[in-house]
């Protein structure tokens, strides 16, 4: 069990990068962010991963950091 949840976090994660280099450098941070959430969701559900709502809210949590200090600003 905990290595399973290991490797979601570890999938979140890699889909929040993922998602913040290829998003415009202009795009405000919520909506970023908010894009991020629906693409962890709809690969965690898709993969049939347990308890994604939690692992797709770390995956916010870290879309928020990686956004608000790429920026030099908190966010919005």
């Amino acid at each position: 069990m905990a290595s399973t949840l290991k490797v979601a976090v570890v999938v979140a994660a890699l889909c929040a990068l993922l998602v913040l280099t290829m998003g415009q450098q202009t795009e405000p941070c919520t909506s970023k962010c908010k894009r991020a959430d629906d693409n962890c969701k709809s690969h965690c559900q898709s993969r049939g991963l347990p308890d994604c709502p939690r692992m797709c809210e770390i995956t916010g949590w870290s879309c928020w950091v990686n956004c608000s200090y790429g920026t030099g600003g908190l966010p919005e």
